[in-house]
């Protein structure tokens, strides 16, 4: 990884710890996709997930294939949760609703 990228990450990793989402957004989107995947391997999953839901659409499919095998079971494993736990709570709340997640 070359010093300016690094420098780039640095950068990315205090928005985050600074919740600056707007400013995150805009960084992030600047990067190839590769970049944002190396980017991926360097931060905790927590901020992977949060910063990945950032992406738009393409971009986050891009930046998907380019991640390693381990960081994209995790990945998809977190959205699976994330929507398990939405129906749980969608159903305690609302019993009545159809919600097809």
């Amino acid at each position: 990884m070359n010093e300016e990228l690094e420098l780039i990450f640095e950068e990315i990793k205090a928005l985050l710890a600074e919740r600056k989402y707007a400013q995150l957004y805009a960084r992030v989107k600047a990067l190839q996709p590769a970049d944002i995947a190396l980017l991926f391997e360097d931060i905790p999953m927590e901020e992977v997930i949060l910063t990945f839901r950032l992406l738009p659409k393409d971009m986050a499919a891009d930046t998907f294939v380019e991640l390693e095998p381990d960081r994209q079971m995790l990945l998809i494993s977190a959205f699976f949760t994330a929507i398990y736990m939405l129906s749980i709570v969608s159903r305690a709340f609302f019993p009545k609703k159809n919600f097809d997640y």
